[in-house]
């Protein structure tokens, strides 16, 4: 993912989940430091939504239980971030934008797994 970035996955609950199941979802992002951040979205079956930030370690790493109850959750979405805003500034002169830089956090692996808890 490049730096200021967000991709998104959606969990959908289907035949055979109970309505008292949970997702665990677990990410392995780069080093904190470089920006890295992930949340949950749940969306219940009434339309509210409810947020669940992750608790990253200092390498990234992360994981939350949320609600995923077939019949009580519509759907669940992960968020996961590049916020990193390092640069390394007037490398390029002839750059009109910020700081005519280069981002120092690009493209760097953002992994994400999922467990069905029932």
């Amino acid at each position: 993912m490049d730096h200021l970035t967000q991709s998104y996955v959606g969990f959908l609950p289907r035949s055979g989940v109970s309505p008292t199941a949970k997702l665990l979802v677990a990410v392995d992002l780069p080093a904190y430091r470089s920006g890295s951040e992930a949340s949950v979205v749940t969306i219940s079956s009434n339309g509210r939504p409810k947020y669940f930030i992750f608790r990253l370690n200092q390498k990234g790493n992360g994981s939350v239980k949320v609600p995923f109850g077939k019949g009580k959750i519509d759907v669940v979405d992960l968020v996961i971030t590049n916020a990193s805003t390092r640069t390394s500034c007037w490398l390029d002169e002839a750059f009109t934008y910020s700081c005519a830089g280069v981002p120092k956090d690009d493209r760097l692996k953002y992994l994400y797994g999922s467990r069905l808890l029932q």
